[in-house]
């Protein structure tokens, strides 16, 4: 037997999903206020390594698989270096605990080899 289920973010910042790509640059703004995030899509391959910038204090990085299975997590502002072993589409979910004002973060995308 299998279950099927649809995979999705509640959007209460209505920032678009947006797809990461070796070599892009991305900047956003989280808002001060619960429940805000930021998304983005990325394929990866088995041995692939994703990189993005640490985003600062309290910041933190969640993946989720295309089946919604949190499978990697940075909390307190380190860097995000996610190595995958199975080809999926990947989400990335960028959020910031401090509710006391924006928090901007920009970076250049590494996606290796």
């Amino acid at each position: 037997a299998s279950e099927t289920f649809t995979f999705s973010f509640h959007n209460d910042n209505s920032h678009t999903l947006r797809v990461l790509t070796n070599g892009m640059n991305i900047t956003t703004s989280i808002g001060p206020y619960s429940g805000d995030y930021d998304k983005s899509q990325v394929v990866m391959n088995n041995g692939q390594t994703l990189q993005l910038a640490a985003p600062g204090t309290g910041a933190g990085f969640t993946v989720f698989n295309s089946l919604g299975v949190s499978t990697y997590s940075v909390v307190g502002g380190g860097p995000l270096f996610f190595t995958v072993s199975t080809n999926d589409t990947y989400y990335v979910v960028y959020w910031h605990s401090d509710l006391g004002g924006t928090h901007p973060y920009s970076t250049t995308v590494s996606i290796t080899p």
